[in-house]
């Protein structure tokens, strides 16, 4: 809780006027400390399932799947993603880590265990699409 807000508030101090980077880091914070806790809350509810319907028997699995998702890394990157746009419209896609490192410089390889990885796409990114354990 205590990073989301410090997000927000870096937004005020450490930002760029050349990039939108402290923006996008402040509407993940204000997603991390509004939209995560009301959507647990709301799933996490007695009366939640009750607009299902005959679904009603499914509650437990659809309030699963919607605190999965309204919860998730990739739920929160679409919104920031999407309100950056809206109001400054460009197309905002946060590198991990900063600014890349030189070459030679002690930067090390991210591979997974066996040297494979995964594809950084995400849901709304075209589909994910994984490499296998030994590739």
């Amino acid at each position: 809780m205590f990073q989301a807000a410090q997000k927000i508030m870096e937004a005020y101090g450490k930002n760029s006027p050349n990039t939108v980077a402290a923006e996008y880091q402040a509407i993940a914070g204000l997603y991390n400390l509004s939209i995560v806790p009301l959507t647990v809350l709301a799933v996490s509810h007695p009366a939640f399932g009750k607009f299902l319907g005959p679904l009603v028997q499914f509650r437990s699995a659809i309030a699963g799947g919607t605190a999965a998702f309204g919860t998730s890394a990739t739920a929160k990157h679409f919104v920031a993603r999407n309100i950056i746009k809206a109001i400054y419209g460009l197309e905002y896609r946060p590198v991990k880590g900063g600014a890349k490192k030189k070459p030679g410089t002690g930067h090390s390889s991210k591979k997974g265990f066996f040297g494979g990885g995964s594809s950084t796409k995400g849901f709304f990114d075209g589909g994910s699409s994984t490499k296998g354990f030994f590739n």
